[in-house]
């Protein structure tokens, strides 16, 4: 297991040779999602931040394609994870799953008392600013 966990911090990601295994990496873990959406920027911070090899899946969110809506597990929402053939859904769980799933360091804190304060900071943040953010621009859209 120690030598496992050398090799993936001794990686070279610039080889072709490297290349070819990220992209068959990559294959392995596919990123649905709108790059407006602020929901979904939580679990692409994590995909960037650890530098996770995926396929990004662009989803026009007024007119999702039937396939995506259908996925099973799925809920129809961004951000949708699918890691080898399994739906992982809700952008706080999406983003904890990566975050624990990629490299020995956290982005989370493992403390559960931090842990908490945290998770109560991105919520109210959700709650006080996002969720009327996104009202609001849906307000202008349909005044367009």
């Amino acid at each position: 297991l120690k030598r496992q966990r050398e090799a993936c911090v001794n990686f070279d990601w610039n080889s072709e040779s490297k290349r070819r295994k990220r992209e068959e990496m990559a294959k392995q873990l596919r990123f649905f999602t709108h790059k407006v959406c602020p929901f979904a920027q939580r679990a692409w911070i994590v995909l960037a931040e650890k530098n996770i090899p995926h396929e990004f899946v662009e989803i026009d969110l007024l007119n999702k394609p039937e396939w995506f809506v259908k996925l099973p597990g799925g809920t129809g929402k961004v951000p949708t994870v699918e890691i080898d053939g399994k739906v992982y859904v809700e952008s706080l769980e999406v983003a904890e799953l990566l975050d624990g799933l990629h490299g020995d360091s956290k982005l989370m804190p493992a403390d559960p008392f931090q842990k908490y304060q945290y998770n109560r900071l991105i919520s109210t943040f959700g709650q006080s600013y996002i969720g009327p953010f996104y009202q609001h621009m849906k307000a202008q859209t349909e005044e367009s």
